[in-house]
């Protein structure tokens, strides 16, 4: 299914989110061509529109997949954009834009195997770009115990628990400056993703014989957040 000719008339334009809640009062009315028309237009021109990415890579899609659950043509259509991207890629034409829409499309797809598949295509076939690409996938490469791949690209494990640190200490500044908006739910969210995904971290640096690392780890997780869960760990010194 071939949507272009659809959307032609649209007007380019820097996109926002207020689109995207046309979009949503489209599918509530239940202009579901329309909707997806505007999807593929949206995922098309967020492209190039500053500040949007997160946003393009994550809400849009997951408005997305639920109109396909309403109108299964949408879905089609996601899963054309998906797997040209997957041709993109293993043709060694594809750039790292292509790989984050193919993983991200996955991901709200809970299609998530295709993403690993690839990425393990591209390590056997083009390892120099598979590096390039690798931060995209780590967090699942690391959840679905994928450790060969893990261990052939994770650089810096140091690097990847402040980047979990900061991701934490970034919430807790967003709900500060957005007291009304933010509640200790989302909070307590934040410490518990930060808690379980460095346990992760620490668990399979174990498993790659990396132990010092995971020491270290674990050392600067507990004088930074105070967990039953962290502190439940033990690891005998090398």
């Amino acid at each position: 299914m071939f949507l272009g000719s659809m959307f032609a008339n649209l007007a380019l334009a820097e996109v926002n989110l207020e689109d995207l809640k046309n979009i949503q009062n489209l599918v509530k009315n239940e202009q579901y061509e329309l909707a997806l028309q505007k999807h593929v237009w949206f995922h098309e021109e967020s492209k190039s529109s500053s500040g949007m990415a997160g946003v393009r890579l994550s809400y849009a899609i997951s408005d997305w997949v639920e109109l396909g659950n309403k109108y299964p043509p949408a879905l089609i259509e996601l899963r054309r954009i998906r797997d040209d991207n997957k041709g993109k890629m293993l043709s060694g034409k594809g750039t790292f834009n292509d790989f984050h829409d193919f993983s991200s499309i996955n991901r709200e797809l809970g299609e998530e195997i295709e993403t690993i598949e690839l990425f393990s295509a591209l390590s056997q076939n083009y390892p120099i770009q598979a590096k390039r690409l690798y931060h995209v996938v780590e967090d699942l490469l690391i959840e679905k115990k994928e450790f060969e791949l893990v261990d052939k690209y994770m650089e810096d494990p140091i690097f990847k628990y402040e980047t979990l640190r900061h991701s934490r200490e970034h919430s807790l500044s967003y709900a500060r400056k957005n007291a009304k908006e933010s509640s200790s739910i989302s909070v307590e969210y934040n410490d518990n993703h930060f808690v379980d995904e460095t346990i992760k971290l620490i668990n399979a640096l174990l498993i790659l014989n990396k132990k010092s690392e995971a020491i270290e780890i674990h050392q600067r997780a507990m004088h930074y957040f105070k967990s039953k869960k962290l502190e439940s760990i033990i690891i005998q010194k090398p």
